[in-house]
C-alpha cells in the first residue's frame, strides 16, 4: 500500500507601516508563481504576458485575503452587539437578555483593530464586506458562542487586552481559519483564495502508476471511506492565515497598524515574483534540457509528472537568475514546495536532480554562488 497525495491546484498597493514580518514573503510567491505556471501549461487562453499579470493578481488577491480576514474581528463583534441589542427589544426579555455579558462586545482587541487607519482606508477601496454573507457572519459567531473556548474567557478571572488579544487568537485558529462554511463562501468569491486541499488515498498500485489507475484507485477509495481530505499547510491560503494570527498576536493595545505586515519588504521581492514567472517560461526549453539530462533510466522526462518537472524548472530558473538567494537554499525551498504539491516520493527525487543541475551549473561556470 502506498500514500499518493494530490493536490488539486487552482487554475490559476496597499503598502502599512514597515514591520519585520512581511505578508507577501518568497516562499508564498513561489507558491503562486507554480500555480500560476501550471495553469499556463494547462490553458489554452495564457500567453507570457497574461501569466504575468496573473501572478500580480494572485499576489494582490492574497494579501487582500490576510486584511479581509483581520477585519473578520471587529465585524463578528458589532454582529454579537447588534445581537444583543435586539433581545433587549424583545417581548418578554429575560434577565440574560436586559444584562448580558459583555466580555465579547467591549473586546479590547476589536476595539483597536476598529480603530485602524489602514485597515478602514483598505475597506473602503476594496469593495469588500463580510456582511454580504449575513448567514455565514452568524454561523461563525455562533460558533464561537457556543465553544468552550469562549464560555472560558466569558468566566475568567483575567480581563485585561492580554486576555481579551489571546481570546480572538485562538478562536481565529481553532473555530474560524478552518471552517468549511467559511472556505466555501471565500472560493465562490475568487479563485485565488480557493484553499488547497491534498487528497490523501491508501492505493494499491505500481511506484509510478498511469493517471487512469490513480483515478480508478481514487473512486475506489472514496467508495470505501478511504478518502481524506487535509488542508495543506503549504498552500497559500493557509499561509495567509498563519500570518493572520501571527498579525493578531502582535497588536498592542495603542494601535494594530503597527502590526500590519506590509505586501513586500522591497522592490527586489516585486522583481523576484516577476523574474520567476518570465523566465521560467522564456526559457523552458533550457530548462527541460538541463533536467532531463540527469534523468536515470527508471526516471524518462515523459514519465515524470507535470508539476514535478515544472517545480524543477522553477528552481533551475531561480539558480540561474537569482543570484541573490543561495543554490542550497533554493533547492531546499523547491523541495518544501513539492511536499505540499506533490507525491510522497517526487521531492527525494526533485532534490536529486537539482543538486546534479547545480552541480553542472557550478562547473560550467554557468552560476558562481554557494
Amino acid at each position: 500500500m502506498i500514500n499518493f497525495a494530490f493536490t488539486f491546484m487552482p487554475e490559476h498597493t496597499f503598502c502599512p507601516a514597515r514591520s519585520l514580518l512581511i505578508m507577501i514573503n518568497r516562499a508564498l510567491i513561489r507558491t503562486r508563481a507554480l500555480q500560476v505556471l501550471y495553469a499556463y501549461h494547462h490553458r489554452d487562453d495564457l500567453d507570457l504576458k497574461r501569466a504575468e499579470e496573473e501572478l500580480t493578481i494572485s499576489l494582490s488577491k492574497t494579501y487582500d485575503l490576510y486584511l479581509h480576514f483581520l477585519n473578520l474581528i471587529p465585524e463578528l463583534t458589532h454582529l454579537h452587539c447588534e445581537l444583543l441589542e435586539q433581545r433587549k427589544k424583545r417581548l418578554l426579555p429575560t434577565e440574560e437578555d436586559l444584562k448580558p455579558n459583555m466580555r465579547l462586545a467591549e473586546n479590547r482587541l476589536t476595539k483597536v483593530i476598529d480603530n485602524s487607519v489602514l485597515l478602514t482606508e483598505w475597506a473602503e477601496n476594496s469593495g469588500l464586506s463580510w456582511w454580504e454573507n449575513r448567514e455565514l457572519m452568524r454561523l461563525l459567531l455562533d460558533k464561537i458562542m457556543t465553544s468552550e473556548l469562549y464560555l472560558n474567557y466569558r468566566n475568567a478571572e483575567a480581563t485585561g487586552f492580554m486576555a481579551d488579544r489571546t481570546f480572538w487568537a485562538e478562536a481565529f485558529k481553532t473555530l474560524i481559519a478552518n471552517d468549511e462554511d467559511l472556505a466555501e463562501y471565500l472560493e465562490s468569491k475568487s479563485i485565488y483564495w480557493y484553499s488547497e486541499l491534498n487528497c490523501l488515498e491508501k492505493i494499491e498500485c505500481e511506484e509510478m502508476p498511469e493517471w487512469e489507475a490513480i483515478e480508478t484507485q481514487i473512486d475506489q477509495a472514496k467508495n470505501e471511506g478511504n478518502y481524506q481530505g487535509v488542508p495543506n499547510a503549504g498552500g497559500a491560503v493557509q499561509i495567509v492565515k498563519d500570518f493572520v494570527e501571527k498579525t493578531i498576536k502582535r497588536i498592542t493595545s495603542k494601535t494594530a497598524d503597527k502590526a500590519l505586515m506590509p505586501m513586500f519588504r522591497d522592490e527586489e521581492d516585486r522583481t523576484f515574483a516577476r523574474t520567476l514567472v518570465h523566465m521560467t517560461l522564456l526559457e523552458h526549453d533550457r530548462w527541460q534540457k538541463l533536467i532531463r539530462a540527469h534523468l536515470s533510466e527508471s526516471w524518462e522526462a515523459e514519465r515524470v509528472a507535470d508539476v514535478d518537472m515544472l517545480i524543477m524548472e522553477m528552481a533551475v530558473c531561480e539558480m540561474v537568475h537569482c543570484p541573490d538567494i543561495a543554490t542550497g537554499v533554493t533547492i531546499n525551498e523547491y523541495i518544501e514546495l513539492a511536499k505540499s504539491y506533490s507525491t510522497p516520493k517526487s521531492h527525494p527525487f526533485i532534490n536529486g536532480v537539482l543538486d546534479a543541475v547545480a552541480q553542472e551549473l557550478k562547473q560550467t561556470g554557468t552560476i558562481l554562488k554557494v
